[in-house]
């Protein structure tokens, strides 16, 4: 079959069209985007991208979730290399929290786009759903490195090497993410710092953690959580 006789080349009459869905889409505006979809598919019946951002919109629409299914599993049919594809499919499953089918989905989306960070964030919350730490970890530390410079990302990964018991590595990242929040709030900086006597705790150095809390005193804004925090660790 030829490019311009595949299902999944949109012709320029419905482009607009197709970028419409999208757009709308992020805005919430789902019967919109919907109407638009439709628009596309009466022209393109198969278009796979245009098939899943339909089933996305259907979704979010009350007793729609099985034609959502169908539109999704169509689109699949007709464009399985399709990163965008299984990403709806893997959503589908989470948004009804089938967290392993929707795991699946998302790993083909990622071996298919490896560099999509709203794929790889999505996979990230499945891997945490089903305890797949170690999976966690290395799609956490591998976002970190391609987005060094959001701050999030570095906050992530210091949970990741928690959760997998890798507690020099959480508490060496974790410090990196403080160095940022050097212009952020009080209350967020103790956050954190509560976050970081905690990592020592589980570590198994309970009078480190209790140092911890007392280092860091006075820079907690919410003494009474301290005072919690602290009886905690001691009993």
């Amino acid at each position: 079959m030829s490019q311009q006789n595949s299902p999944n080349v949109l012709p320029q009459s419905v482009v607009s069209h197709f970028k419409s869905v999208k757009k709308l889409y992020e805005q919430n505006q789902f019967k919109r985007a919907l109407k638009q979809a439709e628009q596309v598919l009466r022209v393109a019946p198969l278009h796979g991208e245009t098939l899943s951002l339909k089933a996305l919109c259907l979704n979010t629409m009350p007793n729609r979730k099985q034609e959502a299914y169908k539109c999704a599993r169509l689109a699949l049919r007709s464009d399985p290399k399709n990163h965008t594809c299984w990403h709806v499919m893997g959503l589908l499953h989470r948004s009804d929290r089938n967290f392993l089918d929707a795991a699946v989905c998302f790993e083909t989306a990622h071996s298919i786009e490896k560099n999509d960070l709203e794929i790889m964030k999505d996979l990230c919350t499945v891997h945490i759903q089903n305890r797949n730490y170690d999976a966690f970890f290395k799609l956490s530390n591998k976002i970190m490195t391609l987005k060094s410079s959001i701050r999030g990302n570095w906050g992530a990964f210091a949970v990741a090497a928690h959760l997998t018991k890798d507690y020099d590595v959480a508490l060496k990242v974790l410090d990196a993410y403080l160095k940022s929040l050097e212009n952020a709030d009080q209350f967020t900086k103790g956050e954190v710092l509560f976050y970081r006597s905690m990592i020592i705790e589980d570590s198994g150095d309970i009078k480190g953690a209790l140092e911890e809390l007392e280092k860091n005193k006075a820079s907690i804004v919410d003494k009474e959580e301290w005072k919690l925090k602290k009886s905690r660790v001691c009993y």
